[in-house]
């Protein structure tokens, strides 16, 4: 089965074509100043380059979410390639924090983007907003705890 699906996708493995799509998306992201964007119809990953880190944002539309694991590794994936080029340009490390409330996210996070960026910590994120109105919205509900991965893009 997993032949057949190979051969009807022209012989090409699904990791293969995930980084033909990473690289399109990669090639045709729009650069401004610090700041590169990459999109992929309705989602856009802003990737936020500071003098010592990265930092991205994914602006989806919220129904979309669930149907964008693909999407958001391809967009990840051209993510890193821009951040793996900067590095090596400046032969400087730096930081990448990837930071979300979303839980479908953070479940991405730590699966598939662990593969990506091999992440060396993760921690939830608690204010003293949050702490302060313990953890509830004005319904009663619970507010959902930002998770953050931390890992290092080193020069090649």
């Amino acid at each position: 089965m997993t032949e057949q699906l190979i051969q009807e996708q022209g012989g090409k493995s699904a990791e293969e074509q995930m980084e033909e799509t990473a690289q399109q998306i990669f090639e045709s992201a729009e650069v401004s100043g610090n700041d590169a964007y990459f999109k992929v119809n309705n989602t856009t990953l802003k990737l936020v380059e500071r003098e010592r880190s990265f930092t991205s944002v994914l602006d989806t539309m919220e129904e979309e979410v669930n149907s964008t694991k693909p999407i958001s590794t391809a967009l990840y994936l051209a993510a890193k390639m821009e951040m793996q080029k900067r590095v090596n340009k400046s032969k400087q490390p730096k930081e990448y924090r990837f930071s979300t409330s979303n839980p479908k996210l953070a479940l991405w996070a730590d699966s598939t983007g662990r593969e990506i960026f091999q992440w060396l910590e993760s921690k939830p994120l608690r204010s003293e907003y949050l702490d302060a109105i313990q953890n509830k919205d004005e319904e009663g509900g619970i507010l959902p705890i930002a998770i953050t991965f931390l890992t290092v893009i080193r020069p090649e």
